[in-house]
Formats: C-alpha cells, structure tokens, sequence
C-alpha cells in the first residue's frame, strides 16, 4: 500500500500532467490565429488574417480577385477554407501548419494538388 506522502505527490505528478496537456491542446488548437504575410514563388503575394470562424485576405497586387473575406473551419494542424475569394479565385482549400527549416512556423495555403502560398506570422 502506498504511503501517504507517496500519494500526495504522485497525485500532485497527474494534476501537473493534465494541466500541462490541456494547455498544449488549447494552445496548438489556435496557433492558426493571427497575421501572416505570404509569399508565392519568392514574391510578396499578400497579408492574410485569420480570427474566429473568419478570414481576410489582402493581395499585394491591385485589383487581384483573391482579396477579400470568407469563412474557415479550424483544426488542430492548421484550416479549411470554406468560402470566400482565396476558394473561389485561387482554389485554395486548405492552409497546413508547418515548420519551415527556413521561415520557422508557417503555414502552406494549398490548392487541391499544390502548394499556392507559404504565409509566415507578422
């Protein structure tokens, strides 16, 4: 039988590894959440904002269709894009959250076949 001193810590380990779990969930649940500035092929391509169930998209080139709002649905690695400009004019579906041994944490906004855009925290 344990002893009581035992007992006490070791519930003491258990309430610390729960804690420690719930925070990493919640924090990597919304890591997605922010600006980015996103380049496509090494060139500048826009700013993109991300808050909620929302998304904003800001295109460094005047009059580029893919500017504008819409809605996402977040998960744990990253967001799909349900609507708006980026799905209907740059067939983006999805922005994945990676780290780049270059940029460090970003996220790759895809396509259904490639990778569009590589958009870095700002």
């Amino acid at each position: 039988m344990p002893q009581p001193a035992n007992l006490c810590a070791m519930r003491r380990i258990i309430a610390l590894a729960l804690i420690a779990t719930a925070a990493v969930s919640t924090a990597s649940a919304q890591s997605y959440v922010g600006n980015w500035g996103c380049t496509a092929n090494g060139i500048t391509a826009g700013m993109l904002s991300i808050y909620g169930d929302g998304y904003g998209f800001a295109s460094s080139s005047f009059g580029d269709k893919s500017s504008g709002i819409g809605a996402i649905t977040g998960y744990t690695d990253g967001v799909g894009f349900a609507d708006g400009p980026l799905v209907a004019n740059a067939g983006i579906v999805a922005g994945r959250l990676v780290n780049d041994p270059a940029r460090g944490p970003s996220m790759q906004l895809e396509s259904s076949s490639a990778i569009v855009m590589v958009c870095t925290r700002r």
